[in-house]
């Protein structure tokens, strides 16, 4: 390991390599044992943290479950006094932090396009949104409300919105179609953030 060192020809050798430290020799030859490990780029990964997964039968016993969480106040993670905002309370309520919530469904309950909604059958809902995605299918052809790559903007607002406060089933599909994303493939990214 080499940090910074003078060498022989009296040039100084201070530059740090990525591998912490190595000389090019040490790189070289972990490079040639297939022992180096590229630069990766920088994402905005969010840990998967511990969930608690809730499971239902039915869609009612989902809604009361959500109308429950809703009713609970939770105590903050960070206390008031540390957090400074002990002396800038407003009122005399306690502070208290929203749980990360997201309720996952069906394309029969999230999905947004009008075209195959009005299938009402699950198996055929399922069935027309996965021929709206099969590559080769002409772009105008593909289903409108679809996240993609460019459309990353979007998804990542609808995954803040519905992770904000504790919402719904039909609640996600209302912001899919306020933000114009498909809410069963937006929710996908909000589970690593989710609590419950």
């Amino acid at each position: 390991m080499l940090d910074g060192y003078e060498s022989d020809d009296g040039t100084s050798k201070t530059k740090r390599q990525i591998d912490a430290g190595l000389s090019a020799e040490t790189q070289a030859l972990l490079k040639k044992l297939g022992m180096v490990r590229q630069p990766e780029e920088e994402t905005l990964e969010v840990e998967d943290e511990l969930k608690i997964i809730y499971c239902s039968r039915t869609h009612s016993q989902l809604s009361q479950f959500t109308a429950e969480l809703r009713r609970v106040e939770f105590p903050p993670s960070i206390d008031s006094e540390l957090s400074g905002h002990a002396d800038n309370a407003i009122d005399d309520k306690e502070p208290s932090e929203e749980l990360k919530h997201l309720t996952l469904g069906s394309r029969k309950n999230l999905c947004i396009n009008p075209n195959v909604k009005k299938l009402y059958s699950a198996t055929a809902i399922n069935e027309r949104c996965l021929e709206l995605q099969k590559p080769g299918i002409p772009a105008d052809c593909k289903c409108p409300f679809l996240p993609t790559k460019e459309d990353q903007s979007a998804v990542n607002d609808f995954r803040d919105t519905t992770l904000a406060s504790i919402h719904d089933i039909e609640d996600l599909a209302s912001i899919g179609k306020q933000l114009g994303v498909c809410p069963y493939y937006a929710s996908r990214a909000a589970i690593k953030s989710s609590e419950v």
